[in-house]
C-alpha cells in the first residue's frame, strides 16, 4: 500500500516528521492524486515547515558597531570572544570575517549558529579568551555568560551601540539567587518546573539535580 510507503519515507528520511501524520483516506490514487505525487508534495511542504520553524529573521545594525569593537580588540593583547544570540548570527559572522583571528567564534553543544548562546547551554562562551563581547539587546546572556565562564563580559546593543559591562547586574543577580535560596530555607516543599525546549526537559534526571543543588546547600 502507498500508505505505507509514505510511513516508511518518514520513519527512514525524514526523522522529523511527526511520528503520527494523519492521511485521509480518501487521498491516493484512488482520489485522483497519484502516489508519487503526494509523497513529493507532503515532503516538499514538511521542508518548507521545517525551514519556517529554525528560521529567524536576522536584525539590521549599526556600522559604528565594528568601531567599538576593534577599540575593544586593541585594548586586549590576545584575542577577544564573540557571543551572539539568534537575531544577530549573521553579525557575529560579520565580525568574524573582519577581524580574523583576533576574533573567537565558537560553536556550542546545542546551539545552531557560531557563537550563540542559549539559556540552556553557554558553551558557545568557553574559548580561551579572557573578555567576551555579547552582541545583542537585554542582560540575561550577558549575565548567564559571566557567571558560566567566569570571564569579563562587554554586553553591547548592535542597534543603539550601548555597552555595558555586566560585572554589578551579574553580582546582583548572584545576591538575588542566594536570598532566594536563603528564603528556601524555611520551606519544607519545592516546586520544579522544567522546560519543554531541547536541552531543558530532561525528566529522568530531574530528581539528581534536584538533590545535587539541595546538598550544596548549607541548611
Amino acid at each position: 500500500m502507498w500508505q505505507e510507503e509514505l510511513m516508511e519515507l518518514q520513519r527512514s528520511k525524514w526523522s522529523g516528521w511527526p511520528s503520527s501524520f494523519p492521511l485521509p483516506s480518501s487521498l491516493g490514487e484512488a482520489g485522483g492524486i497519484s502516489r508519487n505525487r503526494l509523497i513529493s508534495e507532503i515532503t516538499l511542504t514538511w521542508r518548507c515547515v521545517k525551514l519556517k520553524l529554525f528560521k529567524v529573521n536576522q536584525l539590521s545594525y549599526s556600522e559604528d558597531v565594528f568601531s567599538i569593537i576593534e577599540e575593544e580588540i586593541r585594548s586586549e593583547s590576545g584575542k577577544v570572544g564573540v557571543i551572539t544570540n539568534a537575531q544577530f548570527l549573521k553579525l557575529a559572522y560579520e565580525v568574524k570575517k573582519r577581524f580574523k583571528d583576533r576574533v573567537e567564534l565558537k560553536r556550542g553543544r546545542l546551539a545552531r549558529g557560531l557563537g550563540q548562546v542559549l539559556g540552556c547551554d553557554f558553551s558557545a562562551a568557553r574559548v580561551e579568551s579572557r573578555k567576551l563581547i555579547f552582541l545583542g539587546d537585554g542582560l540575561f546572556h550577558p549575565i548567564g555568560a559571566r557567571i558560566s565562564t567566569g570571564k569579563e563580559v562587554l554586553s553591547l546593543n548592535p542597534v543603539t551601540c550601548e555597552q555595558i559591562n555586566v560585572e554589578k547586574e551579574a553580582e546582583r543577580f548572584l545576591k538575588m539567587r542566594f536570598h532566594s535560596i536563603f528564603r528556601a530555607k524555611r520551606s519544607n516543599s519545592f516546586g520544579v518546573i522544567l522546560g519543554a525546549m531541547r536541552g531543558q526537559f530532561r525528566m529522568s534526571r530531574r530528581d539528581e539535580y534536584v538533590m545535587d543543588e539541595i546538598s550544596e546547600v548549607e541548611w
